[in-house]
């Protein structure tokens, strides 16, 4: 007896429904393209497809655009045992961490070498004592667009601890010394004026608190 295979009624078409999906997501396109138009008007529509550079931006592996400078220079400086340097680059370390912000942790000669032009920030804490040629290099890395972030007297003692002055400190930040703060007291109470752009937004009379652990100075703008 022979059996005669029937091909089943009503069954699905894999081919039409591939087919049925691509008219429905060009038709997607299509309907997105026109409310953009619809609401910005005219465009060019490059911006809608991403670059090569944004692509491989966002498949790369993130990179640290923050240095923090862990300075060898102003460590041979501090009496023996001293924890100054190390305390200050750690409470930075833990800041970063904190609001997750990759960061490198750099030396004197990453800066000497002219290896830092790729940080976007480079914070100096407590770097008070620089080679001539790293403040050679931070000037030029400043002049090309990089930001710095410094406490303590930058730059004021040369690499082998050696007093260099206020040079740096006045032509980078544009402010002039005024006097040191005695750490008589824990703190200090500022009171700060208004109306400047380093007190914008904040009220006027503003009492701030100044820690004096780590040898403020009192500087003119």
């Amino acid at each position: 007896m022979e059996i005669k295979s029937q091909k089943r009624k009503g069954g699905i078409n894999q081919g039409l429904i591939i087919f049925s999906g691509l008219i429905f997501v060009i038709g997607s396109i299509l309907t997105y393209y026109f409310i953009l138009r619809g609401v910005f008007g005219n465009f060019n529509t490059d911006y809608l497809i991403p670059s090569p550079k944004i692509v491989k931006s966002a498949l790369a592996k993130d990179k640290p655009y923050i240095a923090i400078l862990y300075s060898q220079y102003t460590e041979n400086m501090l009496p023996e045992g001293s924890t100054w340097l190390n305390d200050n680059i750690t409470t930075w370390k833990k800041f970063l961490d904190n609001t997750n912000n990759l960061y490198d942790v750099i030396s004197d000669e990453t800066i000497e070498l002219g290896q830092h032009y790729k940080y976007r920030l480079i914070v100096l804490p407590g770097s008070k004592s620089l080679s001539d040629r790293e403040v050679i290099n931070l000037k030029k890395y400043i002049d090309k667009g990089g930001s710095v972030f410094a406490t303590s007297g930058t730059a004021s003692f040369s690499d082998d601890g050696k007093w260099r002055g206020w040079e740096f400190f006045n032509e980078v930040y544009g402010i002039n010394f005024a006097k040191a703060i005695k750490n008589d007291d824990f703190t200090k109470i500022h009171t700060l004026r208004g109306g400047l752009p380093i007190t914008a937004n904040i009220p006027t009379g503003f009492p701030l608190k100044v820690a004096t652990w780590d040898k403020p100075i009192a500087a003119e703008v």
